[in-house]
């Protein structure tokens, strides 16, 4: 089965109910959604700038496919 990776922007941490950011690079958070086969995981996580890393480099180490932005 192919797994899509697709990163969202967050403004909130709630959930499936949590604000997009209208920055990628500036959003406090990042949703990570894997589809497979007709279903979904989500998973959220801080930005990664917090920790001195750039989200585009770390977002693509993760073997993502698609950022919404």
């Amino acid at each position: 089965m192919v797994v899509v990776k697709v990163v969202v922007p967050l403004d909130s941490l709630e959930g499936l109910e949590s604000e997009v950011a209208e920055h990628f690079g500036r959003a406090p958070y990042f949703a990570l959604v894997e589809l497979e086969g007709g279903e979904a995981r989500v998973e959220f996580f801080e930005n990664p700038r917090r920790l001195g890393r750039p989200p585009g480099a770390y977002v693509a180490e993760m073997g993502v496919d698609y950022v919404a932005i």
